[in-house]
């Protein structure tokens, strides 16, 4: 397909010319579409010709039957990139920068959906492929296809979960640094996930000795 009705011929050649005349062929080469779109089976007229000393003696009978088809034009998707991402449990993954390229010059054909792909895998990793399916629109969109922007990926980064509520207990002396954690809840996992806070009851007084506001470490 590239929006004209030119159709190229091969092979003709002319038959019933008198032996010794001078008569040849002309215009053999180019015929016509019945249409410009897309199709099979598509006819093809042509508009050839006879020239020479003799040829004002001969009628040409133009060829009959003529078809051929008119393939899609393939389009590409450039300049598309994924971009990295924080874990949300899901394979969602957001597309950018993607141009229509190869449209013939005055057609109407878009690029649909071409902010959004597919991760390959929902885990935290990086360079994780993501795939994309991305369509094309317009009226004259039929006689094209698309060919997906190839080798694109991205990483998905480890969501931070914060402890909230937690308060370390006073005690009497012991002469050791263990301290009493109480009240941690664990905030932000996404929903559904399987993660729980351990190691969330004890923690560590930066002295062993008696103090008041004594700084307590933890390890959860």
């Amino acid at each position: 397909y590239d929006a004209t009705t030119d159709a190229a011929i091969s092979g003709a050649t002319l038959e019933g010319v008198v032996s010794g005349d001078d008569v040849t062929l002309e215009n053999a080469t180019s015929g016509t579409f019945s249409q410009a779109d897309a199709g099979t089976g598509i006819a093809v007229s042509t508009s050839m010709t006879i020239n020479g000393t003799d040829a004002a003696n001969y009628s040409l009978t133009q060829p009959d039957g003529l078809s051929a088809d008119i393939t899609a034009k393939e389009l590409t998707a450039s300049g598309a990139s994924a971009s990295d991402k924080v874990y949300d449990a899901t394979t969602d993954a957001a597309i950018s920068g993607a141009t229509l390229e190869g449209v013939v010059s005055g057609d109407d054909v878009t690029l649909e959906n071409a902010t959004s792909g597919t991760f390959s895998q929902a885990d935290v990793g990086t360079g994780i492929a993501v795939s994309t399916s991305m369509t094309i629109n317009g009226t004259e969109a039929a006689n094209y296809s698309l060919t997906q922007p190839g080798s694109l990926s991205a990483d998905i980064t480890a969501k931070e979960l914060t402890v909230s509520g937690a308060s370390a207990s006073d005690k009497v002396y012991d002469a050791t640094t263990d301290a009493a954690i109480s009240g941690a809840t664990l905030e932000g996992a996404v929903s559904g996930d399987d993660v729980t806070l351990n190691n969330a009851t004890s923690g560590t007084f930066a002295q062993a000795d008696v103090g008041t506001g004594i700084d307590v470490s933890n390890s959860m």
